[in-house]
């Protein structure tokens, strides 16, 4: 699309990881969208989640998206 442009991938760190991860997009050199990336993936697994029938994670996360340094944990918590 003319005059449309994807810009930065911006990643919010807290203590324990990823909080939320925006992509901005331009649309003729002005902010046109904001996206939560981390929040539509979250919206987008939390049905196959649910049908799962895993206990919570937390109180505060149904589950976490879990990389290398989660693989070696004895936690039987969702990670996807």
């Amino acid at each position: 699309m003319v005059g449309r442009q994807l810009g930065p991938l911006i990643t919010l760190h807290g203590k324990w990881g990823s909080h939320e991860v925006f992509l901005l997009e331009f649309r003729d050199g002005k902010l046109a969208r904001t996206t939560n990336v981390l929040a539509k993936a979250h919206d987008l697994l939390l049905p196959d989640y649910r049908k799962s029938k895993a206990e919570p994670y937390n109180d505060n996360f149904d589950f976490i998206f879990g990389g290398e340094d989660v693989r070696g944990s004895s936690s039987t918590a969702p990670i996807v």
